[in-house]
C-alpha cells in the first residue's frame, strides 16, 4: 500500500480513530481536517490511485443518506475524475432508499465515467447500502482478488468487506 490520505471535516472523528482504533498518522497515513468538497477543490497536481467516497448526509428524509447530493453533481464527479491517475478507481458508499434518486445519481456518474466502466455492487434486496466503483477507463475484466486484497489492506468495516466478498454473483455493468 502506497500512502492513504483521509479527508474529514470532524477534528473529534479523528481523535476517536485514534483513541479507540489504533489509527496512526506517519508518512503513509496522514488525515487532512477539511471538508472534502472543498478539499478535492483544492487539490491541483495530486492523484490517486483510488478515491473512497464515504460520506454521511444528516438529512435522511430526501431518500438518499449518503452521500449528500453535492457529492453527487456531475462537476464534482468531473474533479473527482480529474484527480484520479490512469486507470484509478472512485469508489462510493450509496445508501439509497429512493431507487429514482439512485438511478439519477448512477446516470451521472456513467456520464462522467464515459470512457470507463461504473460496477455496482448489491449486497442484498433488503440493504439499502449499494458500493459503486467508477473506473476511470474501460477495463474488460475487474480483478475482484485485487479488490479484495485492497479492502483487506484498508481494514474495511466488516459489514464493507461482506460487499466485497458478496459482490462476486452481483455485479451490473453501468456502461460500456
Amino acid at each position: 500500500l502506497a500512502a492513504v490520505t483521509v479527508c474529514e471535516i470532524d477534528p473529534k472523528i479523528r481523535e476517536i480513530a485514534s483513541n479507540w482504533f489504533y489509527f496512526d498518522e506517519d508518512e503513509k497515513m496522514c488525515t487532512v481536517l477539511d471538508d472534502g468538497l472543498a478539499y478535492v477543490g483544492k487539490l491541483k497536481s495530486k492523484k490517486f490511485e483510488m478515491v473512497f467516497i464515504d460520506v454521511d448526509n444528516k438529512d435522511s428524509s430526501i431518500g438518499m443518506s449518503c452521500p449528500p447530493k453535492q457529492f453527487l453533481e456531475t462537476k464534482f464527479l468531473q474533479l473527482l475524475k480529474g484527480i484520479l491517475n490512469f486507470g484509478g478507481i472512485l469508489v462510493f458508499n450509496v445508501a439509497a432508499r429512493s431507487k429514482v434518486l439512485f438511478e439519477e445519481a448512477l446516470g451521472r456518474m456513467k456520464r462522467v465515467f464515459s470512457g470507463g466502466c461504473v460496477v455496482v455492487l448489491h449486497p442484498n434486496v433488503e440493504d439499502v447500502n449499494s458500493v459503486v466503483f467508477c473506473l476511470k477507463e474501460r477495463s474488460d475484466f475487474v480483478d475482484w482478488n485485487g479488490i479484495k486484497h485492497l479492502a483487506d489492506s484498508l481494514q474495511l468495516s466488516d459489514h464493507e468487506q461482506r460487499l466485497v466478498d458478496e459482490a462476486k454473483g452481483r455485479i451490473d455493468f453501468m456502461s460500456q
